[in-house]
């Protein structure tokens, strides 16, 4: 029941964002809310499982992502840094202001993984730089540009209704070709 629930409630966030109600959802499942109650307290542990689910989902992708040998290494590198969950691809990006005004502790989670979980492609980024693939930059100068770009683009490109896998193919197309034709 807890996975057709998360199911469930991931629909409602593409729909509504986070603001569909532990009522919206129970009546989607055709349950009462004390069956959802039964198997999550509070909303917020349901959006904190949601988000726990995605990040994990992250992990598994970016390892499979990294060991496929028929990929080459600027391949591997553009899709980890396009890497989200298959439900959070066509999400709208406006989703994470949401997150942060609603469930400020979700979004930080969100933030600190953004932050931390680069050794992967840190070390492609090397490689890639030691073959001569890339050029000789600061990998810990494009992380940051990464990570600001992300950052400031959900927060002020919101009325642009990109999805957030939209949004971070053209962040990695500028990063990894620049800007000219």
């Amino acid at each position: 029941m807890e996975n057709r629930i998360m199911e469930e409630a991931i629909k409602l966030l593409k729909l509504k964002g986070v603001k569909f109600t532990m009522n919206e959802l129970a009546t989607e499942l055709s349950v009462s809310k004390r069956t959802l109650y039964e198997h999550f307290p509070s909303k917020n542990h349901l959006i904190n499982k949601i988000v726990d689910c995605f990040l994990a989902e992250i992990k598994v992708k970016e390892e499979k992502i990294a060991l496929d040998t028929t990929l080459s290494l600027i391949e591997k590198i553009k899709l980890l840094l396009v890497c989200v969950p298959a439900e959070g691809e066509a999400m709208d990006a406006r989703l994470l202001l949401e997150l942060k005004k609603y469930h400020y502790d979700q979004w930080e989670k969100v933030q600190l993984f953004l932050k931390e979980e680069w050794n992967i492609i840190t070390h492609l980024l090397e490689q890639a730089k030691d073959e001569g693939i890339l050029k000789d930059i600061s990998i810990p100068l494009f992380i940051e540009m990464y990570i600001g770009a992300f950052n400031n683009a959900y927060t002020s490109l919101s009325e642009h209704n990109l999805t957030l896998g939209e949004l971070l193919q053209q962040i990695v197309e500028i990063l990894m070709n620049g800007i000219k034709a």
